[in-house]
């Protein structure tokens, strides 16, 4: 099977569209930013997306999970992945 070359036009218009996003972590640990560009340091107050509005927690550190490379925040109420958290 052979193919064309408006096959492989096509396909390269779907790989160019493609957009990776991604958390990240300093070197420090001690500063991350989210994805979705929120910027977190240790000691930030946060709110987590869908949590009570008046439960807010104080970020103590971070840290990476090599399997899903997503940087997790580990609070005085748990650990989130940066991406669900927020400032209030």
């Amino acid at each position: 099977m052979t193919q064309s070359k408006n096959d492989e036009d096509d396909r390269d218009v779907v790989i160019k569209q493609i957009k990776y996003r991604k958390d990240y972590l300093s070197a420090d640990k001690k500063t991350a930013l989210s994805a979705e560009g929120s910027f977190f340091e240790v000691g930030d107050i946060v709110k987590h997306e869908g949590a009570p509005e008046d439960e807010v927690a104080q970020i103590i550190t971070f840290s990476i999970n090599w399997e899903t490379q997503d940087i997790i925040a580990h609070t005085s109420r748990g650990e989130a992945r940066i991406s669900y958290l927020y400032k209030p």
